[in-house]
């Protein structure tokens, strides 16, 4: 099975062999295509933006015949769904390569992010808040490991973000306050949905979570302790510390952090922001970053 993440960002293709109870990756592969630039906030796909995406819907799809693949699932999410030639592009996509995308909802995307993190480390009764961080959207979950009691999907992924505040490099005060401003009011909702349903633990979606733990690693030169066989629990002093360091860095430091990888440099700033608030506001004890997120969520719900 081939399932492909059309994100904001980056384009991802994970192919699996499917077994009775889990999966073995086959081949896991990313290309930065920032789909987002230069056109999210007016609600298109830039021409370079575009070119971009197409060239690497064909990459994968050279890549696709390698392997014998009886089932390709591939998913447009924000920039894709909220963009004026959008289905332009899907339609480009399929004739170009015969691959067809489904276009999915915010909330249809919560859940597929709720399906894989529950598969990477032990959920009880107590509700856990789920965030996924892209460059689109970003996805809140609250959920047990029956229930899901809340999801929203908002428009204020990392892509949204650096576009409208982080003009300056490194970012300005008067650009990060009105960021954090602008986000303790976007995610209204979010503080309501806490206060019926109060949680402890954050449970971050790979992504910009797992680029923390690399960073950990790298600025504080201390290993993050294993959650489960597909997880890691943060210190939240250990985000606290490299948090300034982020949002005092510009690109070219950042670009020497071995911790972050090449297509998180421009948006890691807001990305950190992001948790900052969501940490700080909701009152969070415990951080998870989770390996699983969209992708696994697919291959779990086909076997189901």
């Amino acid at each position: 099975m081939a399932v492909l993440d059309l994100g904001t960002n980056t384009f991802h293709l994970h192919i699996a062999h499917v077994k009775e109870t889990d999966f073995e990756t086959v081949l896991k592969m990313q290309i930065p295509v920032k789909l987002g630039e230069g056109g999210i906030n007016q609600g298109y796909i830039g021409e370079g933006a575009y070119k971009r995406g197409i060239a690497a819907m064909k990459d994968f799809a050279t890549e696709l015949k390698n392997y014998e693949v009886e089932l390709i699932r591939a998913f447009a999410t924000s920039a894709i769904r909220d963009a004026s030639n959008g289905l332009d592009f899907i339609e480009e996509v399929k004739q170009h390569t015969q691959i067809e995308i489904d276009t999915i909802t915010g909330e249809q995307e919560a859940l597929l992010i709720c399906q894989g993190v529950r598969h990477s480390l032990p959920f009880a009764s107590e509700p856990k808040l789920i965030m996924d961080i892209g460059g689109g959207s970003v996805e809140f979950i609250i959920a047990n490991q029956t229930n899901v009691f809340w999801k929203q999907s908002f428009r204020i992924g990392a892509a949204r973000l650096i576009e409208k505040y982080h003009r300056q490099d490194p970012m300005g005060e008067e650009e990060c306050s009105g960021l954090y401003e602008n986000l303790r009011l976007q995610l209204t909702p979010l503080w309501e949905a806490l206060d019926q349903f109060p949680v402890t633990d954050l449970v971050g979606s790979a992504g910009s979570f797992e680029s923390v733990v690399e960073l950990i690693g790298d600025l504080l030169q201390k290993p993050v302790q294993k959650f489960s066989a597909k997880s890691h629990l943060i210190e939240l002093d250990d985000f606290f510390q490299i948090h300034p360091i982020l949002l005092k860095s510009t690109a070219d430091e950042r670009k020497k952090m071995k911790g972050l990888v090449s297509f998180r440099v421009e948006m890691m700033v807001a990305a950190s922001c992001l948790i900052d608030v969501v940490l700080k506001h909701a009152r969070i004890r415990r951080l998870i970053a989770s390996e699983y997120s969209l992708k696994e969520g697919v291959i779990f719900s086909e076997k189901n």
